[in-house]
Formats: structure tokens, C-alpha cells, sequence
């Protein structure tokens, strides 16, 4: 596809990127995330593409939120955070509410005005909307067991915080 985008006056593309690491191995099952960063290096460092980076907010990628705000702007690509609409049990609004304080507390101490200014929109969203908590670990739980792989092992600040609040019912 090289020589034919050399063809044009400008060529966009866009990733969906929700997480980096192993945690975005989690969310992307089957897909390496070694493999997605070199491609998007690859793209990066040729200044004849503009690139943007998608990324949907959801309850198990908003309390690291700023790990793929900081990869993108490491790379000079533009992010946009957009809302999750399904699966409702991922859904921001959907964590039990001392979960949703912690993570809104932990991103408020983030010292970055670009950022803030992007995430404080799902924040309030998240802290405003009463929704029936649901149980996020017990529905990933069947996911895992086809996998062989356990939440836990990704996102072990997440689950110790829904852990934490899911322990103190009788």
C-alpha cells in the first residue's frame, strides 16, 4: 500500500487502541500488543501520514487511562476518548462507587493539563450516573475460563479495589 499512498496529498489513518501491554493483550485477545506498537511506530515516523488514536473509555482501561494518553502523545498522535457503549457490565458507570472515587481521585493527581482537560468528561460521567453495579469480575469470569487467563493477573489494582468493596457485603 506504500507506493500507492505516496500517490496522494495526504493519507490519515486511525487506530482503536484502548490499553497498551499486556493489558491491551487482555482486552484484544489473540492480538500481540508488540506487534500493533511496531506498527504504529512504523507509521509514526513517517511524517507523510497523519495519525489518530482511538480509544473507549471503559471500567477496566479508565483508571490507567493516562498510560495510553502518554503513549500517544510519545508518539506525537492525537487521541480521542470516546464513551463504551457495550458490553453494559464495562460500562464506567457500572463500578461499585468507592471504586469509581478511587479512580477519579487517582486521576485527579495526574499533572497534566491536556489530559485532565480530555478524561474529567467520563469522570464526572462515571461519578454522576448511579447504575446497578454489576459484578465485573464474576462476568469476565467465564471469558477467562475460555482463555485460561484471570482478570486478576491484568488488573490487579482494579480488582483489589472492586475485591475490597465486594468483600465488605454480607
Amino acid at each position: 500500500l506504500f507506493d500507492y499512498w505516496d500517490q496522494f496529498k495526504t493519507v490519515e489513518l486511525s487506530f482503536s487502541i484502548d490499553n497498551i501491554g499486556k493489558q491491551f493483550e487482555y482486552e484484544r485477545y489473540g492480538i500481540l500488543w508488540d506487534t500493533v506498537n511496531n506498527n504504529i511506530s512504523k507509521y509514526a515516523s513517517n511524517s507523510a501520514y497523519i495519525l489518530n488514536l482511538y480509544s473507549t473509555v471503559n471500567a477496566l482501561n479508565l483508571a490507567n487511562s493516562y498510560n495510553i494518553y502518554k503513549y500517544a502523545k510519545d508518539l506525537n498522535i492525537d487521541i480521542t476518548f470516546q464513551p463504551l457503549e457495550s458490553p453494559k457490565f464495562l460500562s464506567i458507570c457500572n463500578l461499585p462507587k468507592s471504586v469509581k472515587y478511587s479512580i477519579r481521585d487517582k486521576l485527579l493527581q495526574v499533572d497534566d493539563k491536556d489530559f485532565l482537560k480530555k478524561i474529567q468528561p467520563f469522570i464526572l460521567i462515571m461519578i454522576q450516573t448511579e447504575d446497578k453495579p454489576t459484578d465485573i469480575v464474576e462476568s469476565l469470569g467465564y471469558q477467562d475460563k475460555l482463555r485460561n487467563q484471570k482478570f486478576s493477573d491484568y488488573y490487579p489494582e482494579l480488582f483489589e479495589l472492586i475485591d475490597q468493596e465486594t468483600s465488605k457485603c454480607p
